[in-house]
């Protein structure tokens, strides 16, 4: 079963949508980072029942979103890079289910303050 693990100091997440899973290819949650921290989301699932990518929207990420959506395992992202101080910011995770794998609510473990 895959598991999404969030880490961040004083952050808050809030899974964004509860559609029926035949009705989406993803999962979307949400993250405030307060400022001068990081955010890691990491996601480890077993990829023989399909795969799963991973991406972090956001405006202080720009246009395109920050992919992890290779066959390693976990995918993780980190952001912003270490020593890049940033002001509190709003983050939209997404979690892309590929290749055989429909549905169903991801266990979430929030790791921080």
């Amino acid at each position: 079963m895959p598991v999404l693990l969030v880490e961040s100091e004083n952050s808050e997440l809030t899974k964004l949508c509860d559609d029926p899973p035949e009705l989406v290819a993803a999962d979307f949650y949400g993250v405030t980072v307060p400022q001068a921290q990081r955010v890691r989301v990491e996601l480890g699932f077993d990829h023989n029942l399909g795969n799963l990518n991973l991406r972090l929207h956001g405006a202080e990420v720009g246009a395109d979103p920050i992919a992890a959506d290779g066959l390693d395992n976990p995918e993780t992202i980190e952001f912003p890079l270490l020593g890049d101080v940033r002001d509190e910011a709003s983050y939209f995770i997404e979690v892309g289910i590929w290749r055989g794998r429909r549905g169903g609510a991801l266990p979430v473990v929030r790791r921080g303050g």
